[in-house]
This record gives C-alpha cells, structure tokens and sequence, in this order.
C-alpha cells in the first residue's frame, strides 16, 4: 500500500443495484468492492421508486465492506403544465441533498461520480465544496451515433462544463473514449480502466471439449438495436446454405426476444439449428462458455462487451464486430474480428471459426487477458489515478 495508507472514495452513482433494479450498474458495484478491499468506500445512489410510502425513504447498509446510502424517491405522476417534470426534477435534488447531509461529517478523500450529466453537476458542487479532486467516470452508450442521445444544447453544453473541470476522466474502453470526443468532450487527463470480470467465475477447463457438434453461443440482453442479434441470425441462415455441422446457443432474456424468435421462425432457422435457453448467469453462464466452440458478439456498438472478456477468460474464442473493448482484446490468438453492420463478412467469420475452433488452446485463449480485468488489477488501476492526484495537489 502506498505510504498514504488507505484513503476515503466516495462514488455517486447514477446506476447502481437497488430494490428497483437489482441489475443496474453492477459493474460499478464490483468496482467499489475491489477498492473496499484496501480503502474505505462510500456510495451514495439516488433511486426513482413509484412504489415509495413517503415522498422519499433512505436506506444504509454495509455490503462486503462498502458504506451504500440508497435514497429513493416517489415520481410524480401529473403532467400538469409540466408540473410533474418540474417536481420530480426538484425531487431528484432533494434526494440527493438528503444522501449528502448524511456523509457531511466523514473525511472524503476522493469524489468519483459515475455517468454524466446529471451526477456529475453533483459530482462537481461537492469537490468544489469539499475542495478535494474530482473524477467522473462514463460507461454510457449515448455518445454513439447509433443512439444519438446525446443532444440539446443545455445538456452537451453543461457535460462539455464538467468535464473540462474535472481532475480526471474515466472510460471504460478506448472506444467510448473516442465517441466522447467526438463530441467536443475535452480533458487533459483520460484514463482506460476497464469493467472487472471475476476470475472465479470464468476460467478455462482444459477436459471439457466442445458440445457435440460445433456450439456457437450468443450472449446478450436481446436489445435489437445495440446486440443486433438479427444480424446474427442474418449471419447463421448464410453459414446454414452451405452447412449444419454446427448449434446456435442464444443465451439472455431482453426486451426484443420475442421479434428475435419471430426473426428466427422467418429465417427458417428452426430448434436443431437455433435453441433460446433464456437467462443464465454466475456458473451456469461460465459453464456454457466453457462448453462452446465459440461466442459471437454482433453488437453495433458497445461501451465495453463483457462478453468478449468472459468467454476468452474461459478459454473460449470469439468472433466478433469491432465494438467497445474487442479492437484492443481480439487476435488471431483469441478469435476474428469483424466489421459491424455486415451479416455477410460475419457468417464468413462464423464459417472460419466452426472450423477453426477446435484448434485453438483453451489456456493459451484465456492467457491472452491475463490479469488486467480482476478486482485486484481494477482496484489498482483506480488507486493509481487517486493517489496521483491527492499526491499532486
């Protein structure tokens, strides 16, 4: 541990597990918990709830080691002359005043604040009050022109604000680094620091062969407009006009699962080809990894792709479009990378690959991400930007 010993992190969190949402920003949840290992760690989240008794109620926990201060607060539901837009704006502040007064008299160290704009505002009133730095980190897909989110000029002009004032900014993949600048988002010290993958769930077995036949498996959360899973399908009909030595797996649930099923019926890509297992996590997800010829991601874009991740840690190889974090991950000694929006050039890939995957070393596919995406690499990656700062300023 460097000579200032353990330091005080607060994050605020835009995204972050609740009662509401058990999913949300998980991602940042194990960032905070790979930190609490060495530091003390803080998170405050403030929490729509529409099932609220009060106007607002607070709850405080301790979970593996981390402070987590949840305020949710009851929408309004009249749109009166925007009465209701106005309240629950107003609404929103007072929940956040509420989570700070409860910190106000703890030692902060370093504020983080997670995913602009809107905590970031309070992200900077607070490290300006407090006088201590301040980082912002994004893990947020709006700043792609496929989303086209990102507009109005109060909104760009404020992030724009911000963000030049923080001491430090965080993206999760070079990729969503270079889509926020695009939009004249400017800093003089960005950072890569990427989402952990826990290295006990995903793993390689070097005895467990592929599924019989060749196993493509297909992980996501059927969102159409960023997994794309019709272009995967698109993909799979033109694999299957010239073979059927191979399964498609399409692991996940989502909110477009039923048109992706009604896409796959028109295709002509029946159960022997095609198979929906739903939602899988922890261990059975690792395991199916672990079983696959191989993963496809067939995302238009992505922040980062914890897919890629997960399947090469289980010595798994992928295919892959060009998106979030694959350019910097994918070889020749991991898998293919593609182009997004080309059916054509990815059943080619996916062709290559049923007979390709066999002969890929599955220790030597998992070596090719080493450490860099553990809790303790992650935690690591964080200390170094906070300590350079406290030590600088």
């Amino acid at each position: 541990m460097p000579e200032t010993g353990p330091i005080h992190i607060l994050f605020l969190s835009r995204w972050y597990p609740s009662r509401v949402d058990p999913m949300s920003g998980l991602f940042i949840q194990k960032q905070a918990e790979a930190l609490a290992a060495t530091h003390r760690v803080t998170v405050v989240h403030v929490q729509p709830d529409s099932c609220c008794q009060d106007a607002f109620e607070t709850e405080l926990a301790t979970e593996k080691n981390v402070g987590v201060i949840r305020v949710y607060y009851r929408l309004r539901k009249s749109t009166f002359f925007g009465t209701a837009i106005f309240g629950n704006l107003v609404r929103y502040m007072l929940a956040w005043r509420k989570g700070i007064r409860l910190i106000r008299k703890m030692r902060i160290d370093i504020v983080h604040a997670h995913i602009l704009t809107r905590t970031g505002v309070i992200g900077y009133w607070l490290a300006r009050r407090s006088g201590k730095p301040l980082i912002l980190s994004e893990h947020w897909s709006r700043y792609f022109p496929e989303q086209d989110w990102f507009n109005g000029w109060f909104r760009r002009s404020l992030t724009r604000f911000i963000l030049a004032r923080a001491h430090a900014v965080i993206a999760v993949s070079e990729k969503l680094k270079q889509a926020m600048q695009s939009h004249r988002l400017h800093n003089s010290n960005w950072h890569i620091v990427p989402n952990i993958v826990e290295p006990g769930l995903f793993f390689p077995e070097t005895d467990s062969g592929p599924l019989p036949g060749k196993c493509i498996v297909h992980v996501s959360c059927f969102n159409e407009k960023s997994k794309n899973i019709s272009g995967f399908l698109e993909a799979v009909q033109l694999v299957r006009q010239n073979r059927t030595d191979f399964h498609c797996l399409l692991v996940g649930e989502g909110p477009d699962l039923d048109q992706v099923k009604r896409k796959a019926e028109d295709l002509g890509l029946t159960r022997d080809c095609v198979e929906f297992t739903g939602m899988k996590t922890g261990n059975d997800l690792a395991a199916i990894y672990r079983k696959a010829g191989f993963t496809v991601i067939s995302s238009r874009f992505e922040t980062f792709g914890t897919v890629v991740i997960e399947s090469i840690a289980c010595g798994t190889p992928v295919v892959s479009t060009a998106v979030g974090i694959a350019p910097e991950i994918v070889s020749e000694k991991n898998g293919i990378l593609v182009q997004s929006h080309d059916p054509r050039a990815l059943g080619e890939a996916i062709s290559q690959m049923i007979d390709r995957c066999s002969r890929f070393d599955r220790a030597d596919v998992s070596g090719t991400v080493g450490k860099r995406f553990t809790p303790e690499s992650v935690g690591r990656q964080l200390t170094e930007v906070y300590l350079s700062l406290i030590q600088s300023g």
